[in-house]
């Protein structure tokens, strides 16, 4: 049974929202998870799964692979045997063919090559350990992607050579427990910041512009023992910022200024931090954290000024590792949480439903050449010299919906809300009056509502839930759509527009 996470809380001056599905357990056996990682390994466009797990009486690790199925649901497993504990598992794109390839940290540096839905090639060796963490960026600015790996006491560079083959170079020397990449001096190249687990220290070491790291380090004292560094722009100024986790059960927030980075904000979690990541996670547009302390998910939303407010939900499980990435193709990051009984993605619920069917050319041509703009994702244009929206934001559980329907951009005047059960030409629409009407098949009215701003919402209140609204008891897929009046003479004798299209799969 799925179950609704919301967490509402106020940040700042404004409310914000954060709401999760947690999808049930994809299992694991034959031992402990160990780790989890997203990537598109079949090129198919979705995000699929691969995990780990230990096995305390052989001492094998086993790595697990799911395909994401694009509705929802994931393939049965695939699994492979690794003759030793897992350090680092992760997805990348090291020869640019579109399908993400496994690099896996087991002593030594592995690289296997994804063979699309069929799964991944032999092993292949690219450095011999011990190896720790492992991260991709294009530090040479040549278009591919090279790795920054912790071996020991030192910091090598895999600069990729455009085919998925590395030369290793020597880089900053001194332990690394965690490495991240961020442009820290402004220059256009990623630079690295790394974080001791020996000296408690940060250090950031600038990229001389050909991928090299030769420089001394910049050193910023930590207070405590650090496991995890991440590099992003936290308060929106556009310099690189650091968030550090900590053993003690703390994440540490320092924000770069000219001069290097302004005293350290401190966000006690509880527990000692097992995984961190950051992402937008409820769509407002600034990075917010999140972290697994002890099978707790906290979550830090970003209130401004690279301040954060801090909840903690219960992630059940023991879980102890963490992936983000948008599993559903609805534009907002979700979480994958592995436990002790599998592997268990947490949808993000900020944005629902999957924008489709625009009048900005990529679809049937609008009736009057009035096509929107290109990435405005919504209808052909309408008298006021815009074209309408339509969104969505909550949960498409059948169980607990929570799904608003949001159109904008559209003249104030009565607007329908209506629902169909597939998509006009795959998708392509058909002109309907000044627009595109694009959900087809069953038809059903959800409800009229009026424009105010250029903008209204269903269902409002005392209205019906979309899916009460619309008829929908089993799970599956439906188009959304807005059909709103525009009685000014414009295109067509009609007098009417239509928004882009929303498809929204339902779940039970």
């Amino acid at each position: 049974m799925k179950s609704i996470l919301p967490l509402f809380f106020a940040a700042s001056s404004a409310s914000a929202q954060i709401c999760f599905e947690r999808d049930p357990a994809l299992p694991v056996v034959g031992g402990s998870g160990t780790r989890i990682a997203l990537g598109d390994f079949d090129a198919d466009g979705d995000l699929d799964l691969a995990t780990t797990t230990w096995d305390h009486q052989t001492f094998n690790s086993t790595l697990r692979t799911r395909l994401n199925l694009g509705d929802g649901s994931w393939s049965g497993e695939t699994s492979y045997t690794i003759p030793l504990t897992i350090d680092h598992l992760g997805f990348v794109d090291v020869d640019g063919d579109g399908a993400d390839d496994l690099l896996v940290a087991a002593y030594d540096l592995y690289l296997r090559r994804s063979l699309g839905a069929s799964g991944f090639g032999p092993a292949v060796t690219l450095l011999a350990g011990p190896v720790g963490d492992v991260v991709a960026a294009d530090l040479d600015n040549d278009g591919d992607l090279d790795l920054a790996v912790s071996r020991g006491g030192e910091v090598v560079i895999l600069h990729n050579q455009g085919s998925g083959t590395f030369i290793a170079v020597p880089g900053p020397q001194g332990d690394a427990v965690s490495i991240a990449v961020g442009d820290f001096d402004g220059d256009g190249y990623g630079d690295l910041a790394v974080v001791d687990i020996y000296l408690h220290e940060l250090r950031i070491t600038l990229n001389d512009g050909a991928g090299g790291f030769p420089g001394t380090p910049a050193l910023y004292g930590l207070s405590m023992t650090p496991r995890f560094v991440l590099a992003r722009d936290l308060n929106g100024d556009g310099l690189c910022d650091v968030a550090v986790g900590h053993s003690a059960g703390r994440i540490n927030v320092l924000i770069r200024t000219p001069g290097g980075f302004a005293p350290g904000i401190e966000y006690p979690l509880g527990h000692q931090v097992f995984a961190m990541t950051a992402a937008d996670l409820d769509d407002d547009g600034d990075v917010d954290l999140a972290a697994i302390a002890y099978g707790d998910l906290s979550i830090l939303l970003n209130a401004g000024a690279g301040s954060f407010a801090v909840s903690v939900l219960d992630a059940g499980d023991s879980a102890g590792r963490l992936a983000r990435g948008d599993l559903d193709a609805d534009g907002d990051e979700d979480l994958a949480l592995l436990g002790i009984s599998g592997a268990v993605p947490w949808r993000n619920c900020a944005r629902s439903g999957t924008p489709t069917c625009f009048g900005d050319g990529s679809a049937s041509a609008c009736p009057c050449g009035n096509a929107s703009p290109v990435g405005a994702d919504a209808g052909c244009l309408h008298s006021l010299g815009t074209a309408g929206t339509l969104r969505a934001g909550g949960a498409t559980s059948l169980a607990a919906d929570s799904l608003v329907l949001r159109g904008a951009l559209m003249p104030n005047a009565p607007a329908l809300y209506f629902q169909g059960t597939s998509a006009i030409d795959s998708g392509l629409g058909s002109v309907f009056g000044d627009g595109l009407r694009c959900a087809g098949g069953s038809v059903t009215r959800l409800g009229i509502a009026t424009n105010s701003g250029g903008t209204s919402r269903f269902p409002d209140a005392g209205q019906q839930a979309v899916s009460l609204a619309g008829g929908v008891a089993v799970p599956g897929e439906r188009h959304y759509q807005v059909w709103y009046r525009n009685a000014a003479s414009f295109c067509t004798p009609a007098g009417f527009n239509l928004t882009n299209a929303l498809r929204v799969v339902w779940r039970p």
